[in-house]
């Protein structure tokens, strides 16, 4: 398949170099636009490559360039297979002078779909754009998203991007969607910084299409959360009747985090009481209490299984905590937050528990054995006791006769 491909994509590239396309005529575009309507159309139903390449050979073949949307789909396509293949039909459009605001989008979502993007590969487009006057705001939201996924995103390019497109009027219910998601994802959230961006989202009126949880999230993993602020957003989402689940994690780890035990403790509450977050429970499997707290944040998972151990004190119980990657409230990222919270609400409780071997992510709970006072009492007095032996030599007679002696004597004393 890599063979095949790697073929038709370099029959495509000698085909567009060519030089005899250096006199094309652009009007063409305009004047042949019912023919470039039907290939558009035949290009973009294509099911495979060598389908899209037999299509693209009809088009050629009847001295027709493609234009930039064949360009986006070019770039789609090979793009797939390998990126270094969408970067030289850019560079193909750019030569021509096709490229577009969408060809940049479609290569940088070609890069935002690796496990780990290259951030940097994303700055040279965006920069490359921002030259070419090919910015839209899709290409910002784009990169935005890039710099977000990458390892450590940097907070202060994300701002600096949103800052240009705000200097260009592009700034819309994307562009603050992405750029609050980047920021919150950082290392260390600006609380001030996310606080600043929601106002500006206000200002220009975009707050009610925005999704601020992942705003109160990046603020409960700030140094300073500001709660107050949090809880009205919270009472904002109430109004607005949408869902508040995310909002209530992020406040109730916020309260942990800065020991405020007891509001974390009656939020909870009032979240399960109305339906928005699910009370962890135990259920019995094969003679054995197990409690599940995949998919919980540190908070909600600290307070569940806290008023948890003290309705199950007698109990075996085995926690299954799982190795999400929720809120990181602490830098060791080796452990799950779900195993600090669960760790820190047996220590409290003091529970005895062992993890389980080859799963790190279960711990087995031994029950709070009853503690019993035993008071000192005088040693109980015997009487003495005598043990006859019988001689098996003897006969029966003489053992009765001996027997009866024994009592006797015993009668005197």
């Amino acid at each position: 398949m890599g063979k095949t491909v790697k073929k038709h994509f370099e029959w495509v590239v000698t085909r567009l170099k060519d030089n005899s396309w250096n006199k094309w005529d652009v009007s063409k575009f305009i004047s042949e636009k019912s023919q470039y309507m039907h290939c558009n159309y035949r290009l973009q139903h294509s099911h495979s490559i060598h389908d899209f390449c037999y299509e693209l050979n009809k088009i050629l073949d009847k001295h027709l360039y493609p234009n930039d949307f064949m360009f986006k789909l070019l770039i789609k396509e090979f793009g797939k297979v390998n990126l270094q293949y969408a970067l030289q039909l850019n560079q193909i459009a750019i030569d021509h002078n096709l490229d577009t605001p969408y060809t940049y989008f479609s290569i940088l979502g070609l890069i935002l779909r690796k496990p780990i993007p290259d951030t940097n590969l994303a700055m040279e487009l965006y920069n490359q754009a921002k030259e070419r006057n090919k910015l839209s705001a899709f290409v910002f939201a784009r990169t935005c998203e890039i710099l977000s996924k990458s390892s450590y995103p940097d907070g202060q390019l994300v701002v600096r991007l949103f800052n240009e497109a705000e200097d260009l009027n592009m700034a819309d219910c994307y562009i603050f969607s992405s750029t609050l998601l980047a920021v919150s994802r950082t290392s260390e959230p600006q609380t001030e910084v996310i606080i600043d961006l929601l106002t500006k989202a206000e200002y220009y009126g975009w707050d009610n299409d925005i999704n601020c949880c992942c705003a109160l999230n990046g603020i409960a993993r700030s140094n300073k959360p500001d709660l107050p602020y949090m809880m009205r957003i919270l009472e904002k989402l109430q109004s607005r009747e949408e869902d508040c689940s995310l909002a209530y994690i992020s406040i109730i780890d916020a309260l942990v985090k800065q020991k405020q035990l007891k509001e974390a403790e009656t939020l909870f509450t009032t979240a399960v009481n109305d339906g928005s977050l699910k009370f962890p429970t135990a259920r019995k499997r094969g003679g054995q209490w197990i409690v599940n707290l995949h998919g919980y944040s540190y908070g909600t998972a600290y307070i569940g299984l806290s008023k948890l151990l003290t309705e199950f004190p007698s109990h075996r119980l085995s926690i299954i905590c799982g190795q999400n990657s929720h809120l990181k409230l602490y830098k060791n990222n080796a452990e799950s937050v779900v195993r600090l919270a669960v760790i820190r609400a047996l220590s409290e409780k003091e529970r005895a528990y062992t993890p389980r071997k080859g799963n790190i992510g279960i711990f087995d709970i031994e029950p709070l054995k009853a503690r019993v006072q035993y008071s000192i009492q005088p040693k109980k007095t015997y009487p003495k006791r005598f043990f006859v032996k019988i001689d098996s030599t003897k006969s029966v007679k003489q053992t009765e006769s001996e027997t009866c002696k024994l009592s006797g004597l015993i009668q005197q004393l």
